[in-house]
This record gives C-alpha cells, structure tokens and sequence, in this order.
C-alpha cells in the first residue's frame, strides 16, 4: 500500500478526527435528501449553502496535498528559497496543519457560519473543543512545530522587545537586556539573540523578494531588498552587547552581515517622542555646516570643543514644529536631547513656576538625560521652529562634555574682562 505523502507531517488519526469532527458533518448536512427538508433551500436554493458542499473531507485532504505540491514549485520562484531541512522539517508540517484546520468554520451549517468560517479558524484553535488535537500535535511534534517554536524560545526570542520595519522600509530590532551574569552566559544569550534575528529577517526581509520593485506610477524603483538595513537596538545594560550579536551573525549568515546597523536604544522612551524621532527627516549636513552649529551652541555655554562632526552627528535627526504643537510632555522619560534652531519654544514648569522661552541653540532636556529623571515640564512650540533630536545614548557618549572648574573658572575671568560693565 503506497505510504501517504500527509503521514510525515501529521498523523492519519489527527486527520481523522478533524475529518469526522468537521468535514464529514459537511458532507452529511450538504445531502440533497437534507436539503430538502430545509425551507431555506426551497426558497433561496442557488445561494444555499449546501451547494458548497465541496468544503468536505475529499476536499480538505485535496487542499493538504497540494499545499506540499505548491510549496515545491514556488520555492525559489514566488517565494524567497528554502533549503530542504526548513521545507521538510518546518513549512510542509506547518502547510499541512493549517490545511486540515483552515475551513474547520463550515461544520456552522448557514450563510453566517460560511460568511465567518475563516474567523472562525483562527479562534477554535484556542477553544477547548481542539484542545485534545492540539496537545497531540504538540507531543507528537507533527510537522517539526512543536521544536521549532521551543527551539525559537531557547534561542533568545523572548530577549526580542520588539521588531518592526521602519518608515525607512528598514528592520530595527529591540533587545529587553545585553547583561548576564558571566562573560559565557552573555555570549550564550547573543548567540541566541542571533539566530532569533536571522530567523526573524528571513521571515520579514525575504517576504519581499521577487516583488516588482518598479513604482507602478513611474515614480522611481522601489527599495531593494538588499537595501533594507537590518537595525539593531543598544541594550542600555550593556552596549556591547549588539555587537556580539553582530558577531555571531557573521557565522550564522554572512550574507546579511554589511546590513547590519546599530542604532541608539530607544527603550523606555514615551510612545509620543518615539514616534516623531522615528518619522523625523535624517540629518543631512556638510561637515562645515556642523562646525558651524557647534559654535553657536558653544555661545549658549554648552562645551563642544571636543565634539566629533561625524560621531557625534550620527543618529541626531531633525524636525520642524509648528505653533500650538508639543514637544516635552511632563512626566514623561527623559529619551532625548532638543535644540532650537530658533526661538519659538515655550517651557511651562510644573510646580507653578512662570513659563519661560528658550532662546536659540541652547540645549533642551540635557539636564533629565544626564540624570535619568522624569521630565518636569511641558514644553510647545508659540511658533515655526525647527530642532536638532539628539537621542539619549548619543548625547551621553558623545556630547556630554562639562566644563571642568579650572575651565570654567577661566571662562568667567574671561567674560567678565571682555564686559566689565
């Protein structure tokens, strides 16, 4: 007897419960000797539903073969190539079980139930009624998912915070921690992490292979996917961390390697200032035009001598705000440093103290970032003003200069003979 193709991915008593369970009831209430017994069918028979009496067993067992038929075909073709362990041990299981459940909702014998029966799917496999074929899925290990999700959780996924394609069109990925208790034990969790990220790259990334890259307005080509960057997120417990994981990548996949960015962590910042940093415009200045800055946010007594013009400008966005819109809100994270590259800005204190402007290139939030405290006032724009966004981790590594008291003891000698009035 020829062995059944279904049998290696999900065993012949899953599928016959779910067949009896489902699909026979189908096939038994689709009968015309049933039909006719329902008023609906005699007054509204073309749109009845027991003429879709296809969504049965012979037809699901169809559907599951050729899930693994069309699999083979697309592979390589209209889908990103898969190599023949992930095909066999992951994706024809996985094919097949969401097969066997996918049409599950037409065993609801009316209109509605065919109108719903995706819906429905997508619940019942967290109801009781597929609890028993669920736990035998997952002992049985059908179709290699039961190790490969647990596999994905000892690799590191739940280290993962958050992953997410940019308004760039790039993939940025968030760490929970980068600290562990040894040196090995780190090194674990970044090989982990790795594989997790190459893993969820493959998934996203790859998912847009074979598309057609050409806008159908004519307006340019649209970002390749050998151009979507593959962000990763300092961890603000061990910034090394991300290039551990960087490292353990190289062996993993090093095709992916020269896509790999680090970028500042942006944990714990308020959803509200997250978003516009994320959405603010790059900030595309000469170098001379950089030095240029640095001296006037020196006039306003920030130290900037040492600044580096490339360093210290990497990840620093730029955004324009408009009169009546927020820039701080009170008792929020203090994520980023601002700086006005006019008046317009007005500080209103909590506490009760008097609102007050800011004037020009002078630095705004440094103070809750140096010290990691809340914000303590709301701040809003009176008017058009554009600003310089300097995430915290850049700002601390980078710009955080202060004047040593023999320096500033010199500078206010200084001041005070240039003006002595």
């Amino acid at each position: 007897m020829e062995e059944n193709p279904l049998d290696r991915y999900l065993p012949e008593p899953i599928r016959s419960q779910i067949e009896q369970d489902y699909y026979a009831r189908v096939n038994a209430r689709a009968r015309l000797e049933q039909a006719i017994h329902d008023p609906d069918f005699l007054q509204h028979g073309t749109g009845h539903i027991a003429l879709f009496s296809d969504h049965g067993v012979v037809q699901v067992r169809d559907v599951a073969r050729q899930i693994l038929q069309v699999l083979k075909v697309t592979n390589g073709v209209l889908i990103p190539m898969r190599d023949q362990s992930r095909m066999d041990f992951f994706m024809h299981g996985y094919g097949v079980m969401a097969a066997y459940l996918h049409d599950i909702g037409m065993a609801d014998f009316s209109a509605f139930g065919r109108a719903m029966h995706p819906e429905f799917a997508a619940q019942a496999v967290f109801t009781s009624a597929l609890t028993e074929v669920i736990e035998v899925m997952w002992a049985e290990n059908c179709g290699n998912v039961a190790w490969r999700l647990t596999s994905l959780a000892r690799a590191g996924e739940a280290n993962i915070a958050s992953s997410e394609l940019g308004p760039g069109g790039n993939l940025r990925l968030s760490f929970h921690r980068g600290a562990f208790a040894t040196d090995a034990a780190t090194r674990r969790a970044a090989y982990c992490a790795a594989y997790t990220v190459n893993d969820v790259q493959a998934d996203v990334i790859d998912s847009f292979h074979g598309a057609d890259r050409s806008e159908p307005n004519g307006s340019g080509a649209l970002k390749s996917v050998g151009d979507i960057q593959i962000l990763l997120e300092s961890t603000n417990d061990n910034l090394a961390f991300v290039e551990l994981i960087r490292e353990e990548l190289r062996q993993l996949n090093p095709a992916i390697a020269a896509r790999i960015q680090f970028v500042p962590s942006l944990q714990n910042t308020s959803e509200f200032e997250r978003t516009r940093y994320l959405e603010a415009g790059d900030l595309n200045w000469a170098l001379s035009r950089r030095r240029e800055a640095l001296n006037q946010i020196a006039r306003s007594g920030h130290k900037t001598e040492a600044i580096d013009l490339v360093e210290g400008f990497r990840h620093v966005k730029w955004v324009t705000l408009y009169p009546g819109e927020t820039l701080i809100k009170a008792e929020s994270t203090a994520s980023f440093v601002y700086i006005p590259l006019g008046d317009g800005l007005k500080v209103m204190p909590l506490g009760g103290y008097a609102p007050f402007s800011v004037k020009a290139w002078m630095p705004l939030g440094n103070t809750g970032v140096i010290r990691g405290a809340i914000r303590n006032a709301d701040v809003v724009a009176d008017q058009e003003v554009s600003l310089l966004i300097i995430p915290k981790e850049v700002y601390l590594w980078h710009w955080h200069r202060p004047y040593a008291p023999e320096e500033l003891k010199q500078l206010l000698a200084a001041d005070v003979t240039l003006d002595p009035a």
